[in-house]
């Protein structure tokens, strides 16, 4: 058990404060609002003007590195902010919890809004620009355009490229079930599970096509029963089909008949185009070729 600092009980590994400890209680909700250990409500005159310059903050956190931007600074992380949120359920009632809570609501014929809005850059010491930078936001809405998103990311021209716009990764034995997984209320519309299997449905219809790699690079199209491979296409460009086939034509690459190198295995079924005599052949009984 860690040391026992006022109502706050610190357990040697989540944080200390060099200066002090701001510590509230807060008595069991019974009423009908929520509690606030503290609270801070600001009424701001509006600017007439977006943008960060000159909006308006309930509260704002600058956290400097000493000699930031000079050969003086020292290594070492550096975060904003750190909230730490320990919840226990062991009285039997199912209780929330959420690192972050956000809940704008803005009045009518708003700029941009979003729940989460932010940017990283990395600044070459050289020339002092910026070569690398993301913008991005979370649960966000642009009222001049009438769309919105639960998660846009931009990488903006003349830095270099970002890697990855999303970049999930295993560790060890654990694994996402899931590496993406979409639903409306009654089915999944496409999920990628964390075998690698694909999965596609209609918005409408829970009928799913299946589609994944195998061992050998072939990439299989399944039906919705996961019993019958509808079509392969292995890493040689062969496709295989489980039925019949429809096009308004087909082309067949002309192939040298008397090399015979360029002529395909004896296989029944097969076809293919003589390019020396004009003729397509064919073989019916897996022995010879026939033209047809």
């Amino acid at each position: 058990m860690g040391t026992r600092l006022g109502l706050f009980e610190y357990l040697g590994d989540d944080v200390e404060a060099s200066e002090s400890w701001c510590t509230h209680y807060l008595d069991y909700n019974t009423s009908d609002h929520a509690y606030s250990a503290e609270s801070i409500q600001v009424l701001a005159g509006g600017s007439a003007v977006n943008g960060p310059v000159r909006g308006s903050f309930a509260r704002s956190i600058s956290l400097f590195k000493e000699g930031f931007g000079g050969p003086e600074a020292k290594g070492g992380e550096l975060d904003g902010l750190y909230i730490v949120v320990r919840q226990d359920t062991r009285d039997g009632v199912a209780a929330d919890g959420c690192g972050v809570l956000i809940d704008y609501a803005a009045f009518d014929n708003p700029g941009f809004i979003g729940g989460i809005e932010g940017a990283t850059s990395m600044i070459s010491k050289a020339s002092s620009t910026v070569v690398r930078r993301i913008s991005y936001q979370i649960g966000c809405m642009d009222y001049a355009s009438g769309e919105g998103a639960v998660l846009y990311g931009k990488a903006p021209q003349g830095v270099s490229p970002v890697k990855d716009g999303i970049h999930l990764t295993t560790e060890g034995a654990n694994y996402f079930e899931y590496w993406l997984r979409f639903q409306n209320p009654d089915h999944t519309v496409y999920s990628l599970g964390k075998d690698g299997i694909e999965a596609m449905a209609s918005f409408n219809s829970g009928s799913t096509v299946w589609r994944y790699v195998d061992s050998a690079g072939t990439l299989h199209f399944v039906n919705h029963g996961l019993t019958v491979d509808l079509a392969l296409l292995d890493q040689a460009g062969n496709l295989k089909l489980n039925k019949s086939a429809s096009a308004n034509w087909l082309d067949l690459n002309p192939l040298d008949g008397d090399n015979a190198s360029h002529v395909p295995p004896i296989k029944q079924g097969r076809i293919w185009f003589n390019a020396r005599t004009g003729k397509y052949m064919g073989c019916r009984d897996n022995a010879t070729w026939t033209e047809l």
